[in-house]
């Protein structure tokens, strides 16, 4: 199942969200962006519990994460 994070973090963390996020092994990739977002994740996790855990528990739980929206996929 894959999906893509939105990550809003505190102003100068987002170098090191990236680098925590990039250690999960459910995040394929995540990168710093310039817009309304500061970080974009591309995770691929089996099913909706584990995107729930990823997000909820990992994500959330690393310092500097402010705000997150996450998207599934609907294709691939």
């Amino acid at each position: 199942m894959k999906g893509f994070v939105l990550v809003n973090v505190r102003i100068g963390e987002a170098p090191s969200v990236v680098q925590q996020m990039r250690s999960f092994p459910e995040v394929q990739s995540a990168d710093m962006v310039i817009g309304p977002y500061d970080v974009v994740a591309v995770i691929d996790v089996p099913n909706t519990k584990a995107m729930s855990e990823l997000v909820n528990q990992k994500i959330h739980g690393t310092p500097g994460v402010d705000h997150t929206v996450t998207m599934l996929s609907i294709e691939g």
